[in-house]
């Protein structure tokens, strides 16, 4: 699809067609589901997110050493090891005669198959633990689509996004707004063709 940098994402089968890029998963998403499973005594689930949270909590501090990183991905397959050989086996479907896994298999299996792009975060300072900064951004349209009903425009609604984007990307860089929008209307107002 021509799409060649890392993506970091939730489990939707649909961006696997973004074959040449390096997908990360969003472990936000990820915590959510594992919550899900605690919420119905899945010990393994709890240890898990225990786990989760403290690595977190680790990584922000900085990234781990690689001497420990041997030791965190062994201890990470061996819970989903263990919590596998508990899970009940898959019953077949009547429907269509294929075995059909439960949610909690296909998390462990998703676990099993993806370890190193999930636990990429606490080994690599420049790779995020979610991608919730990139859905916040989205959430203003949202809103601003409830208060007003959406735009009238097509132009409009692009220059909201234009703007949005500009105004996200200061404040994530850590810098002025306002500061930033003073100069870029003092550009503006001097400009030739404004002028």
């Amino acid at each position: 699809m021509g799409f060649k940098n890392t993506m970091m994402h939730d489990r939707l089968p649909l961006y696997n067609q973004f074959n040449e890029a390096t997908h990360l998963y969003c472990n936000a998403h990820l915590m959510r589901d594992l919550q899900s499973l605690c919420e119905q005594n899945y010990t393994w689930a709890i240890r898990l997110l225990r786990a989760y949270r403290q690595l977190y909590r680790m990584s922000k501090v900085q990234a781990i050493d690689d001497r420990f990183k041997v030791k965190i991905n062994h201890w990470f397959d061996n819970i989903i090891i263990e919590a596998l050989k508990k899970e009940p086996a898959p019953k077949l479907n009547i429907n269509n005669g294929k075995p059909s896994k439960t949610e909690s298999r296909n998390l462990l299996a998703f676990f099993q198959k993806n370890r190193e792009q999930v636990l990429a975060f606490a080994f690599d300072k420049s790779m995020p633990f979610s991608n919730n900064l990139a859905e916040q951004a989205f959430r203003h349209v949202k809103t601003k689509m409830k208060v007003i009903g959406g735009f009238r425009l097509i132009e409009g609604a692009k220059t909201y996004a234009r703007c949005q984007a500009v105004m996200d990307t200061w404040l994530k860089r850590g810098q002025s707004a306002y500061e930033n929008l003073k100069i870029a209307l003092d550009i503006w107002q001097t400009s030739p063709k404004y002028a």
